[in-house]
C-alpha cells in the first residue's frame, strides 16, 4: 500500500475500521456486514452467517479484505463441491487484498470473472490445476512469496 492509499479512499462502501491520523480511511475492505465491517472486522458470530450464506458456485466480493490463511480455508470449504473436493467460485473480485500468509487456490474453479488486481500476497499464492472459465486479471499484484501457476486451465485471457 503506498501513501496515497492512506489517504485516497477506495470506490467502494469500505469498513474504515483503524482510522488513525496517519491513516485517514482505515481499513479498505468492502463492507458485508450489517453494521459496515468487512468480513475480518466482523463480530465472532458475524463471519460464520457469511460464511455459512456461501455455496459452491459463490460469488465473491472482497475487495480490499485482508485474508488470513484461517478465513481463506473457511472460504473454500464453504465453496467446496462435494462431488469433486475442490472449491467452486463464481464470479469473484479480490481488487487490492491482502492475502496474508500463504494463499491456496490449487483445484479451485472460477466461473466467472476472476479479479485479482493490484492484491498483495505475503506468502506463497497457489494456483496449481486451477480453472479459469471466465477473464483471470492479475494486473499489478505484489507476490512476496513464490507465485505457482502449475497446469493452470484457461477458457478466456488471463491478464
Amino acid at each position: 500500500m503506498n501513501a496515497a492509499s492512506n489517504i485516497t479512499a477506495p470506490s467502494w462502501d469500505h469498513c474504515g475500521q483503524g482510522v488513525t491520523a496517519a491513516d485517514l480511511v482505515g481499513c479498505r475492505g468492502i463492507r458485508v456486514g450489517s453494521d459496515g465491517r468487512c468480513l475480518a472486522h466482523l463480530p465472532d458470530s458475524d463471519p460464520v452467517a457469511y460464511l455459512a450464506a456461501l455455496a459452491p458456485g459463490s460469488d465473491l466480493d472482497l475487495r480490499g479484505a485482508t485474508i488470513d490463511e484461517t478465513l481463506l480455508s473457511s472460504i473454500r470449504a464453504a465453496c467446496t463441491d462435494r462431488s469433486t473436493t475442490n472449491p467452486r467460485f463464481g464470479r469473484t473480485d479480490f481488487t487490492e487484498s491482502t492475502f496474508t500468509g500463504d494463499a491456496r487456490f490449487y483445484s479451485a474453479t472460477f466461473t466467472g470473472d476472476a479479479k485479482f488486481e493490484s492484491a498483495t500476497f505475503t506468502g506463497d499464492a497457489k494456483f496449481e490445476s486451477a480453472t479459469f472459465t471466465g477473464d483471470a486479471e492479475f494486473h499489478a499484484v505484489d507476490f512476496t512469496g513464490r507465485a505457482e501457476f502449475d497446469s493452470p486451465t484457461s477458457r478466456s485471457p488471463v491478464a
